[in-house]
Order: structure tokens, then sequence, then C-alpha cells
């Protein structure tokens, strides 16, 4: 469809930019989590733990005596499990929740060698202080293992959204669903349940009923139906569903009335259609009960002797039957013509074979059955779900020119990044 639309994060010169052009915006996802799990992470609870865990990580770092200790007693503890020998501790990052989240799991994964280092008696007494100082109660413990139960499914959640190579828009509805539903145990301590509550307030606040999210999941196969939503919602979201459809036939109209207009100019020109060829409404089959047609010949003629167009009947059926049976051509609205593609589309189910097609090769097989929800699938779910993959290649760019390297020409820098992104497949 010719107006674009553009994903980006919530920085305020970002959306003036896209109001400014007139693009339609939609809010990265991945950063909509972001901001959703930082914000529960404030949690004055949580936050102490942080804190502890990052002063923890920060002795280790400093110390090479104490790194040192801390390989020892891993060779020694984990003895039976050597993938978690030569391990180091890791630091968050403020910027990113799920560093958070990699501190968390690897200071809970070396937790007995951590103990076991602050009861070693060869290191100082003021190292030893820091460690025992830093070192979780068993109430702490609890905690941090509740809270990386919550938070791996959002990191499956940013992982999801943020894929590359897939349909991501069409999976925003159902993974936010799926964490609500994870957030319902009602099994949490005092401390998670804050969290949790936290948590429900940021989804309620930031995921907001947005028609892109919403299209995306009607024109996956699998999630048409919205099974996970209300009946009234469900009817909304399919009336939302005809109204685009009927939409695109009309732009398509308008535009095959202004091609005979300007089709001697448009020889001269590259083509610039920017929607598949549709059947216009001349074409379409519109019926009309209340004319009476006579079967003369080749060409069927009402009352007005007008002629109307050509009989639709089988080359083997005789003419000397036409005075039993009337054959001719049904037509039908253009309405009519979408609401009936669009009910066979939301009543249809998907055959063996294609269980084994990915979304785009299904739209690709079906496509001709549907064309006009297909011009819709080609527009939506082209929409990735988070600009995250893009801020990827900018990082890589950061990274490649440097005050060292910073009179490169910009064909190399493209070739160079070009590569780095597509590396496992050419290698």
């Amino acid at each position: 469809l010719p107006n674009p639309t553009c994903v980006t994060d919530n920085a305020a010169n970002e959306k003036k930019a896209i109001e400014i052009l007139g693009w339609e915006r939609s809010g990265c996802y991945g950063h909509r989590i972001n901001l959703i799990v930082k914000n529960a992470l404030e949690v004055t609870e949580v936050n102490k733990i942080l804190s502890k865990c990052r002063k923890l990580v920060g002795h280790f770092h400093k110390s090479t005596s104490l790194n040192d200790c801390l390989i020892e007693k891993q060779a020694s503890v984990f003895s039976d499990s050597e993938t978690l020998i030569g391990h180091k501790l890791i630091i968050d990052c403020p910027t990113r929740w799920n560093s958070s989240l990699d501190m968390l799991r690897r200071i809970l994964e070396q937790t007995p060698a951590i103990m076991a280092v602050a009861s070693d008696k060869k290191i100082s007494k003021s190292m030893l202080d820091n460690v025992k100082a830093c070192c979780w109660n068993f109430e702490e413990l609890s905690v941090v293992e509740d809270l990386v139960q919550i938070l791996e499914p959002f990191q499956r959640a940013t992982s999801i959204l943020c894929a590359e190579l897939n349909p991501t828009m069409n999976k925003v509805l159902v993974t936010f669903e799926k964490i609500k539903k994870i957030l319902e145990n009602p099994n949490f301590s005092s401390i998670m349940k804050k969290v949790v509550s936290k948590m429900k307030e940021e989804i309620c606040k930031r995921i907001t009923d947005e028609e892109i999210p919403l299209m995306a999941a009607m024109l996956s196969p699998d999630t048409k139906n919205l099974n996970f939503l209300s009946e009234s919602e469900r009817i909304s979201a399919h009336q939302l569903l005809l109204t685009k459809a009927l939409s695109v036939s009309n732009v398509k109209i308008k535009e095959e009335k202004n091609e005979t207009v300007t089709d001697s100019s448009s020889q001269s020109g590259p083509s610039t259609d920017i929607l598949p060829k549709l059947p216009s409404l001349d074409s379409e089959l519109t019926h009309d009960p209340q004319t009476e047609v006579i079967c003369t010949g080749e060409k069927t003629v009402d009352e007005c002797g007008v002629s109307s167009a050509k009989k639709m009947k089988c080359v083997d059926l005789e003419d000397w039957f036409d005075d039993v049976f009337v054959v001719r051509e049904d037509r039908i609205s253009e309405s009519v013509a979408v609401e009936k593609e669009v009910t066979m589309y939301l009543g249809s189910s998907k055959s063996a074979e294609d269980r084994a097609l990915t979304l785009l090769q299904w739209w690709q097989k079906n496509e001709f059955l549907f064309p006009r929800l297909g011009i819709l699938a080609r527009k939506y779910l082209a929409i990735p779900a988070s600009s995250v993959p893009s801020e990827r290649v900018f990082s890589l760019c950061g990274n490649l020119i440097t005050k060292k390297r910073s009179r490169m020409r910009p064909a190399l820098v493209d070739t160079i990044v070009f590569l780095k992104m597509n590396m496992e497949v050419y290698w």
C-alpha cells in the first residue's frame, strides 16, 4: 500500500519525524518489553538484591586473587559438571534488562563456588568480609529463583518478537497473552507479587489495543480466530478485517479508472502499480433477481430487448433444454464478493500439507483464493514487531567506523556490513 509503516522506539524526535512525513508508526515491542521489565525491577526489595549482586561481581572483577580462588573452587565443587568450570561472573548493563537476568543466572549457578570462596582462610579478612556482605541469605535466594523464573518468559518473548528471518507482528498478541497467563500464578511470594503487580500495570499501560498487531494476527491462519479475545472483541476485529478488505477493493477500482484516462502518458515511464490486479466491479458477478431473462442463442435478452452477458453453460448442454430452465451469468456486488472472501478465509482450516509450510509460504500458495486479503498480508506481515534488527546494524556500523578508521568509503562500509550480517548465509 502507498503509505509506509515505520517501526521506532519512544524517542520524541523519531515520533515527530514520522508525523512530519505523514507515515504510519508502530512502536517497537522490544523496547516496550524492556521498559516493562526495567520498571518492574525497581521494586525496593528486588533493587537491593540487584545492588548486592553488582557489588559482588565488582569485587571479583577487581581482585585477581578472588577470581583465581573462584576458579579453584569451581574445579572442586563442579567436578561432576566440567561445563560450569571457568565461568566468570557477569555484570549487568543499566540499559538492558536481559543483562540483569544473565547476571542473576550466573550468580545462581556459581553460588556453591562463591560460598566456598567466602569460607576460604587464604584470602584476606577484608576481602572475605566484602564477599560475605554481598552473599544472599535464604530468603533472597528464594526471591532470585522466582525472579529468574518470571523473567525467562520475557526473554523468550524478546527473542521471538525481535527475530529477523520470519514475520513477527502476527505474534505480538499471542506473546503477551502467554505472558499474562504466566503472571497469573498464585504461588508467588509477597515480594514477587509486588513485581508481578508492577509488570501487569506496565503491560496495561504500554500494550494497548492497536490496529497493526490485530490485523497481523488475523492475517495468520493459525491465529485468525482470535480465541484468546472476548466474543465482542473478535466480532469487532473481524469487522475491521472486512472494512480493510473493502478499502483495498475501492482503491484498486479508482486506480483502474485513472489508468484508462492516463494510459497514453503512462507508456513513457515505468509502471507505478502499487496493488496487484483485482477484478473490477464490472467483471464481478452481480445478480438482479427482478430481471426476467429470455434465452436466445448465445446471448440473453431481457423484456426491454437489451442484450446482457453470454450464457454461462457447459458446451455439451444442448440448446433444446433452454425452454426448461435458464442458464445465465449470475452477478453479485463488490461488497458481497469481499464479504464472501473474508468469510471463506475465516472459516477455512489448514490441510495436512499446509502444516509444513511457513506463514509466507502459506500465503504464496493460497493468495489466489484470497486476493484482497493477500494484499493486506503483504502490508501487515511485512511490518516487523521490533526495530532491534535495524539497531543491530547501526551498532555494527558504530563498531566499524572509529577514529582510526574514519576515512573508509561508504561503498566499502556497506560491503563490510553486508558480509558481516550475512556471514551465516555464505559461510
